[in-house]
């Protein structure tokens, strides 16, 4: 008798762990999940997440809604997030610039680093440094050599001041000297239209940016600021193979959770991001916008991100400080 009952109870836990998940937990996802974005829809950031929504709704048979609620470069949305449930049901996008560099440049943004578990990466926005054709620069030390030779006679453009492009070019001239003056624009479109119309000499932009023109011989590819190759521009070097050290920039998005999130719907999520980046179609609409695909675990990525804490402050710094 004890067997038989013990073999009945055992039966009643399975079949309840079935229907709720190991742990007690509820199956996720049970009901609609809300992601944010934190910017204007049809930007990078919006395209990319729609791609995901997109592709998580068809995996999970439950809506994966953008909602955007830009303002305050990103810090409204997130601001919002922050204070969400931590059930998994509300997401929002994030990147180091909202969640490092805002509530270090601003102040009482409503929410840190710390508000917020790293869920999965989306997709990284590699910069690449390019020049206008006419000045004829084929490589990264040539770019360098000229500006000493030169002094004040070339410039960068960028987004406007304290922006990643921005930081992007001063950290450039820290790390090798070079002597190109900051010339700031009413956003990156602006910027990569300076060059092309010969009002600046350089950009240090994003490949979302700048991929278009290069493709069309219009600017010139010297390197890219990532630790490794881009598969977009294969033979254009990274910036460490052209000798310069510790001046790697990317920008990149990823899903985030309100802190506390479970770590069983934090790593639900990290493995189906993971799961579509191997889908080739997913891969294409990434590098047809520009994107690399990757995604390291949620650990990873918590990690990289306290990684960067530093080297955002210094590139902060570089670029006005603190406007709090």
């Amino acid at each position: 008798m004890y067997r038989a009952l013990k073999t009945t109870m055992l039966a009643s836990l399975a079949a309840a762990a079935i229907a709720t998940g190991v742990y007690g937990q509820t199956k996720y996802p049970e009901k609609p999940v809300s992601i944010i974005v934190t910017f204007a829809p049809g930007g990078t950031t919006d395209s990319t997440t729609r791609v995901f929504a997109e592709e998580l709704t068809k995996r999970n048979g439950q809506q994966f809604l953008v909602e955007n609620l830009p303002g305050a470069n990103g810090s409204v949305g997130t601001a919002k997030a922050s204070t969400a449930k931590a059930d998994g049901y509300q997401l929002v996008v994030g990147s180091p610039n909202t969640l490092i560099q805002n509530p270090y440049l601003y102040g009482d943004t409503g929410y840190t680093l710390e508000s917020f578990t790293p869920v999965a990466r989306l997709a990284v926005m590699d910069f690449i440094v390019v020049t206008r054709p006419a000045l004829g620069i084929k490589t990264l030390q040539d770019l360098i050599q000229y500006s000493k030779d030169n002094p004040g006679k070339l410039n960068f453009g960028s987004a406007g001041i304290g922006n990643t492009a921005h930081q992007a070019g001063e950290l450039f001239k820290l790390r090798t000297g070079a002597d190109i003056t900051h010339i700031p624009y009413q956003g990156g479109a602006l910027a990569t239209a300076a060059l092309l119309a010969g009002e600046v000499d350089v950009l240090f932009n994003t490949a979302t940016e700048v991929l278009p023109y290069i493709k069309s011989g219009d600017a010139v590819p010297l390197a890219v600021m990532s630790p490794e190759r881009i598969p977009f521009l294969p033979d254009v070097p990274t910036i460490a193979e052209e000798g310069i050290k510790d001046a790697n920039v990317a920008a990149w998005n990823g899903l985030f959770a309100p802190a506390g999130t479970p770590s069983e719907v934090v790593d639900f999520l990290n493995g189906e991001v993971s799961e579509i980046l191997k889908d080739e179609t997913v891969q294409k609409r990434l590098f047809d916008l520009g994107l690399r695909p990757t995604n390291p675990s949620a650990a990873e990525l918590a990690e990289e991100l306290e990684g960067e804490k530093p080297i955002m402050i210094e590139l902060i710094d570089l670029t006005g400080g603190p406007q709090k």
